[in-house]
């Protein structure tokens, strides 16, 4: 359960890092004077980024909560994390959500319904549509293919 979260999170992590490594001159394009600011924006967004990681599961994370962590206004934060990761941070947690999805469909038995709650969707049409949208096919389809 939670330690196989744990190993697929932090095999994710690490991948990020290392995606996060080969972005650094994107944390010249913050709109910043002082080479600091960037730094700082850009560490920030990465606290973003590990509170995505860590409770993509809670059907209650919101962007005023992400923000928060990170430290910055929600309007901010979707500005520096969009100039770093290439993606809004609600984009990028659908996306980690999707991912997780995915593997919980590939290399575990269960339910369409649990795999919905873990990764974090309470509606199970929405989680549907997230799941459509990402990979072209229905969760049940891409069940039945892996």
């Amino acid at each position: 359960g939670n330690d196989w979260y744990a190993e697929k999170s932090a095999l994710l992590y690490a991948a990020l890092l290392d995606a996060q490594d080969a972005r650094t001159a994107a944390r010249e394009q913050i709109i910043a004077v002082k080479a600091s600011t960037r730094a700082e924006l850009a560490r920030r967004a990465a606290r973003a980024k590990h509170c995505i990681l860590q409770r993509f599961g809670e059907a209650t994370l919101s962007l005023d909560e992400i923000a928060r962590e990170a430290c910055l206004s929600p309007y901010h934060l979707i500005r520096v994390f969009r100039q770093i990761a290439g993606a809004t941070p609600m984009q990028f947690l659908t996306g980690v959500r999707m991912d997780a999805a995915h593997r919980l469909l590939a290399e575990t038995k269960l339910s369409i319904g649990e795999i919905t709650l873990r990764t974090g969707y309470s509606d199970r049409s929405a989680f549907f549509k997230a799941f459509r949208k990402r990979f072209g096919i229905a969760p049940s389809a891409a069940a039945r293919t892996l």
